[in-house]
């Protein structure tokens, strides 16, 4: 078994006994369990629209910048 799919079920069996300690707790926890599923939802939604959109923000182009080398400590800095 692949740790991809190890990992998957743990958070899939995470997300039920969360739900399970929702319905023990009453009904306002499964309440604000629901909502904060729900914004969590339309928020990634949102991010990946806005991400997808603007693209060119998250490309760095190196060809661009001018790298200097500190010769004490071999660090890049890069000057935009």
């Amino acid at each position: 078994m692949r740790i991809w799919k190890i990992r998957s079920i743990l958070y899939k069996s995470a997300r039920v006994l969360g739900d399970v300690q929702a319905i023990f707790n009453g009904p306002s926890a499964i309440f604000k369990r629901l909502i904060r599923r729900l914004v969590g939802k339309l928020t990634a939604r949102a991010m990946g629209r806005v991400f997808r959109r603007n693209t060119n923000i998250l490309n760095f182009d190196i060809t661009n910048c001018d790298v200097l080398r500190n010769a004490t400590n071999n660090r890049l800095f890069y000057l935009v």
